[in-house]
């Protein structure tokens, strides 16, 4: 299955809340630091806010969110793939 399709099942949604992004996928971040990434569009996928105010509530699609953790799968995949060939004997 693919990573749209779970999330589209976990979630049911076009748009997710950022902070539903944010606790699911970046606990790591507070949410000041999030939210001010997110502003700066500094996470590695756009934030879509329902107008321009800074106070507008702040949305990811649930597209760009599956395309960003594939990019990010990919890279963990070819960094374990030169470990593991540099760690073998020769």
């Amino acid at each position: 299955m693919s990573t749209l399709k779970r999330l589209e099942s976990q979630f049911n949604a076009p748009l997710l809340a950022a902070e539903v992004v944010r606790a699911n996928f970046f606990p790591h971040l507070s949410a000041d630091i999030f939210n001010r990434r997110a502003r700066a569009n500094d996470l590695g996928f756009p934030v879509v806010t329902a107008d321009r105010s800074q106070k507008a509530a702040m949305f990811v699609h649930i597209e760009d969110l599956a395309a960003y953790l594939d990019s990010r799968r990919a890279v963990a995949m070819r960094e374990h793939a030169n470990l593991s060939s540099s760690t073998q004997p020769a």
